[in-house]
């Protein structure tokens, strides 16, 4: 098993995302190597002998389509030597080829080959890599022993887990990406997608919103192997619970009566959900006997008479909470003139 290696990713939803790549072992899918200008063959495991060798024609690898055909694609291929045509068919795509021509059909579309089949000893070659992209295999071709390896071409697996599956908008939530490749590609791209939503469609969960509205959300991840092949969609349901405004609670002033001029200092507690900081105070504060209220924390006052301070808080996701208010009731004793206090 591969070892787990965190990435930090920006969170969906106001949240923050970790993956930790990694899969299963999977079964080695039914391989079959073939060998330039050589009869030998060997198909999952089982040696055959070619009455013609594949070859290197133009600059294309040629392959003996009946033993291809029905050997290693395992599709059906029929011969209409009245017309010159090959049909090969399998699960739902059918070929139509013929000698010498290098337009094919495939499930009734043309298709133009670089180098049209022909015929030695009685049999037919066609370009490798037409077969084996039409009928889904992967090629790899090693140059040092002129070997050519064909077998299923399996899309990457995408796969990840969510650490939950309700939170509270603005909460951390933890993803645990599983993904896959059945022959061991590198993953090498990843779309993370809201909703089934082609808009909502990005590289990064970073790239979508940050302050989600409360409900469910489809989050999907697809992943895309070094050979440029991309998996199904995998999907997870997330519930987000609404982000609840701060509530403030014991605002006081310290002390509650001053004498002019003399230090005031405010004491509160806000009721939040518990990983979240609050991030802005807003202070107002009016004598009791004007409507006016000047902004700002006052750090002393100045002018007897009983005074309303208020106090509101923000949340991170951004609630403002509703105005808390406390009264401060300054005596006619002056501690200190205002522009001495002030300046």
């Amino acid at each position: 098993m591969k070892l787990k290696r965190k990435i930090i990713l920006p969170a969906l939803l106001a949240a923050h995302l970790a993956v930790f790549p990694g899969g299963p072992a999977q079964a080695a899918p039914v391989e079959s190597k073939l060998f330039i200008n050589q009869p030998q063959a060997v198909v999952a495991g089982e040696a055959y002998t070619l009455d013609v060798p594949p070859r290197v024609w133009q600059g294309t690898t040629m392959l003996p389509l009946r033993f291809v055909g029905e050997n290693i694609l395992a599709a059906q291929v029929h011969w209409d030597q009245s017309t010159g045509t090959i049909t090969m068919s399998k699960d739902g795509t059918s070929v139509q080829l013929t000698l010498n021509q290098p337009q094919v059909f495939v499930n009734g579309r043309p298709v133009t080959l670089a180098v049209p089949p022909f015929t030695e000893k009685d049999r037919t070659l066609v370009p490798l890599r037409f077969l084996a992209e039409t009928f889904g295999y992967e090629v790899h071709y090693d140059a040092g022993e002129k070997s050519i390896l064909l077998r299923p071409a399996l899309p990457p697996v995408a796969q990840f887990d969510l650490s939950q599956e309700v939170i509270t908008a603005g909460q951390k939530i933890w993803a645990y990406d599983q993904s896959y490749d059945p022959y061991g590609y590198p993953i090498v791209e990843r779309r993370w997608r809201i909703n089934r939503d082609p808009k909502l469609t990005a590289s990064s969960l970073a790239s979508f919103f940050t302050m989600p509205a409360a409900g469910e959300y489809i989050i999907g991840l697809q992943v895309k192997n070094k050979a440029g092949v991309w998996s199904e969609w995998a999907e997870k349901t997330l519930i987000v619970k609404p982000n609840e405004p701060p509530v403030i609670v014991d605002f006081q002033a310290v002390p509650p009566e001053i004498d002019q001029g003399e230090d005031l200092a405010f004491t509160y507690r806000a009721s939040n959900e518990p990983w979240e900081e609050v991030v802005e105070e807003r202070w107002r504060y009016r004598p009791l006997d004007e409507t006016v209220a000047l902004a700002g924390q006052p750090r002393s006052l100045f002018r007897a008479g009983t005074y309303e301070i208020t106090l509101q808080v923000k949340d991170a996701y951004g609630n403002w909470s509703e105005p808390a208010t406390t009264y401060v009731t300054v005596t006619d004793r002056v501690r200190e003139e205002e522009l001495v206090y002030k300046f």
